[in-house]
């Protein structure tokens, strides 16, 4: 895992309250703290940015929420939370009923990921097992938790123990191709993170003889196909 390069206070920025269907996003600019607006804000509609990812669920978001900011929200989105769990995850009748029995199975795996004797390859290995048991004809929605939290996991330990080849294999899948499904918005806070841990993986790994990336605008520009 990347070491923080640093930390500030920006008390203007720190007055932004949380909401799990933020209307804004805060994100760095050099040397100056930006928000910028991600929908429409309608006249003395407060400003709001999420405090975590966003696109996690019901649950996902409680719990970080908590465990990070010691409060559970309430905002319009959450006060619906119990009613999630009901409603489609992928817009396909076929796809949604394993999808969610797989994703327990997930969660597991990913919690697995925490302790440095797992075998990463293995995990990689039953990810793409669970995902395969899905459906014969359907591919696994990617862009759905936790599947994201795998890769960017999987990415940071391969990191760790300075395997940088295999860490950017996933790093190049989450910016190309989960990111841009899951934050549309191309200056989202959480695409243009990743992108920074792309880059950084990069840097720090000078023995690869074909750099797989070249610093550009291009990057953050959405993709449209799935894989």
């Amino acid at each position: 895992m990347q070491p923080r390069l640093g930390s500030c206070l920006v008390p203007g920025a720190a007055l932004i309250n949380h909401s799990c269907w933020p209307n804004a996003h805060h994100l760095s600019e050099g040397p100056e703290s930006v928000v910028r607006s991600c929908r429409s804000i309608a006249k003395n509609e407060e400003i709001t940015i999420s405090y975590i990812d966003p696109t996690q669920s019901f649950e996902e978001r409680q719990n970080a929420l908590l465990t990070a900011y010691a409060f559970a929200c309430k905002c319009c989105r959450c006060t619906e939370g119990s009613e999630e769990q009901g409603k489609m995850l992928t817009g396909d009748p076929i796809l949604d009923t394993p999808t969610h029995r797989a994703r327990s199975q997930l969660h597991a795996l990913l919690s697995a990921l925490v302790d440095d004797d797992q075998e990463l390859g293995s995990v990689e290995t039953k990810m793409r097992e669970i995902c395969n048991d899905l459906s014969s004809e359907k591919p696994w929605p990617i862009y759905i938790s936790p599947i994201p939290n795998i890769y960017v996991t999987l990415a940071r330990r391969f990191e760790e123990k300075q395997q940088w080849e295999k860490a950017l294999h996933h790093w190049l899948r989450i910016v190309y191709v989960i990111d841009p499904l899951r934050y549309p918005d191309r200056l989202n806070v959480h695409r243009v993170e990743n992108l920074m841990s792309l880059t950084q993986s990069e840097a720090y790994g000078p023995s690869i003889e074909h750099p797989v990336l070249e610093m550009g605008e291009s990057l953050l520009k959405p993709v449209n196909h799935r894989s």
